[in-house]
């Protein structure tokens, strides 16, 4: 098995998942491990696979007409824009998170579809919306429509969802405001566009990265133990007294 591999099953999520070959260990491992946090390796790859997916989105899925100043004060109702760097952005950036949550053990099922949606729907109001409106949106609801999308695909309690959410709201909005005075100072959109994706990943990676160490943020998203079904229960116990019996 490549190097990689065992350093990524090396996380061990230690929040009860204590698992063995894949499988859940026993229950007084996993009430042990409840009590520990996510390894540091785990919220390092988080914060890299964010920042580098954002950056190359940044770089991949962006164009004249798909970023706030370049609309000007007219709409554009051309879906184009939003569909490709949106969608882009949800699978590359979302799909990678999933794939690592997948990696350690969690249920990533729905956080692919969650944070696809939700950058859809950022992108959209960026790249259809005159640039008065576009940017004040883009800052103010972009981190926290992110936030939504994943506390839905998580299925966190409110005060954990809230928590996650605010976080992603705050930390877009001043990253992307950052990124965007910068960038836009250098009066080229290529540029503009990477100084952006640069800062939103890095602070949006940083940030999250930061909550998995949470450990109420673990609680919920973890996969639950796998339980054995009636029916094979009871042709265990069956076969258990048959080879009891004299």
């Amino acid at each position: 098995m490549p190097a990689w591999r065992h350093w990524i099953r090396g996380f061990e999520m230690t929040n009860g998942m204590a698992r063995e070959n894949g499988e859940f260990g026993s229950s007084k491992a996993r009430m042990k491990a409840q009590t520990r946090r996510p390894g540091w390796a785990f919220t390092t790859v988080w914060f890299l696979v964010t920042a580098v997916g954002v950056v190359l989105c940044g770089f991949l899925f962006h164009f004249p007409g798909a970023f706030p100043p370049n609309n000007r004060e007219a709409f554009n109702l051309n879906p184009v824009g939003a569909l490709t760097a949106g969608l882009g952005t949800g699978v590359l950036v979302g799909g990678l998170q999933a794939w690592l949550l997948r990696r350690v053990g969690l249920r990533a099922g729905r956080w692919l579809l969650g944070s696809t949606v939700a950058l859809f729907l950022v992108h959209a109001l960026g790249d259809m919306l005159p640039d008065s409106l576009a940017l004040p949106l883009m800052v103010l609801l972009g981190g926290w429509l992110l936030g939504l999308g994943q506390w839905w695909a998580a299925s966190w309690p409110v005060r954990v969802g809230l928590a996650w959410t605010a976080i992603n709201g705050i930390i877009w909005a001043v990253t992307l405001w950052v990124g965007y005075e910068a960038g836009h100072a250098m009066d080229d959109w290529r540029a503009e566009h990477l100084i952006v994706a640069a800062a939103v990943g890095a602070g949006i990676g940083a940030a999250t990265a930061a909550m998995w160490l949470w450990p109420p943020v673990l609680e919920t998203v973890r996969k639950p133990p796998r339980q054995t079904r009636p029916r094979d229960a009871a042709a265990g116990t069956g076969a258990g007294s048959a080879s009891g019996s004299p």
